[in-house]
């Protein structure tokens, strides 16, 4: 098995089981803490990013994963909402 495909059939795992915690901290994950302003300032910027896919998604006339990208950009910015309130 590849590692891409390796990779993937670990995050397919990860998403079957529910579990909220897929990647390691020296990846990126959440077993470190970070500052109300760092997620807040990620979460800014996941949002913007996801939103840019959602563009480029729609005009590649991908519009299952343009949905899904514009669901996942209501949810970045309704929580970021919350947490600017």
């Amino acid at each position: 098995m590849t590692a891409e495909a390796d990779s993937d059939a670990k995050l397919l795992k990860t998403a079957k089981d529910g579990e909220a915690n897929c990647l390691s901290a020296e990846e990126g994950g959440t077993d470190h803490i970070v500052s109300d302003d760092v997620r807040e300032d990620r979460l800014a910027y996941l949002a913007d990013m996801i939103r840019e896919l959602q563009v480029m998604a729609h005009q590649s006339e991908l519009e299952t994963l343009s949905g899904i990208l514009g669901l996942a950009h209501i949810e970045a910015r309704q929580k970021l909402q919350k947490k600017t309130a």
